[in-house]
């Protein structure tokens, strides 16, 4: 599947989020900057594509691990139906900054592998488009969390040169057999210039 380089995203949507990037400056601009990058918006059109084509919508609530300033979740509130989404992020500035870019979001500043789901809410999808930033063991702890029979999208990547990245994967074989998903609904590369990024969408049973 080729993915269109972006989803369809309203002009008063992108000033917005344009504004919110001139606010800041230095290290912290760059760093907000960053969500923005070609391979960035790619992987975020090709996540959606793929939930469309596979009927993965509300009206539960959706998770995202890693969500950084929830780009990905703002794109998902406005093309889904779902009743709440969760972006998860170790890093105490994405709580800050993100609400900033959507205040539809709800935002927590967790380590992804002490997240436990609220059992009384309805979860339709889970995702994490980080896992190569995150050690075995943390994904693996992460994972044994997640609730069985529920859709999960991972992204990883084969970017060894990031200093960010410590689980980068050689190829999307690879790429499975460190996500140990036990049910496989699609698989696929997309290539991101100097590096390919994997992403497979399944369930655990």
């Amino acid at each position: 599947m080729t993915p269109s380089f972006i989803v369809d995203i309203p002009s008063d949507k992108v000033i917005s989020w344009m504004n919110v990037v001139r606010e800041h400056t230095g290290k912290q601009q760059k760093r907000i900057l960053e969500n923005f990058w070609e391979s960035q918006l790619k992987s975020k059109a090709w996540a959606i594509n793929c939930l469309k084509e596979h009927n993965v919508d509300g009206p539960g609530d959706a998770y995202i691990f890693g969500g950084w300033y929830g780009i990905l979740a703002s794109l998902l509130k406005d093309k889904f139906f779902f009743n709440e989404i969760y972006s998860i992020d170790l890093d105490p500035e994405c709580k800050i900054i993100g609400p900033k870019f959507d205040d539809r979001i709800k935002f927590i500043t967790r380590d992804m592998k002490q997240f436990f789901f609220d059992t009384k809410r309805k979860i339709s999808l889970i995702v994490n488009t980080s896992t190569e930033h995150v050690s075995q063991n943390t994904f693996d702890t992460w994972l044994s969390h997640m609730p069985s029979q529920t859709p999960i999208l991972l992204q990883g990547n084969n970017f060894f040169d990031c200093g960010e990245h410590v689980r980068c994967s050689n190829n999307l074989d690879d790429f499975k057999k460190q996500n140990h998903l036990d049910v496989v609904l699609f698989e696929g590369e997309l290539e991101c210039g100097n590096f390919t990024r994997f992403m497979t969408l399944g369930y655990k049973i």
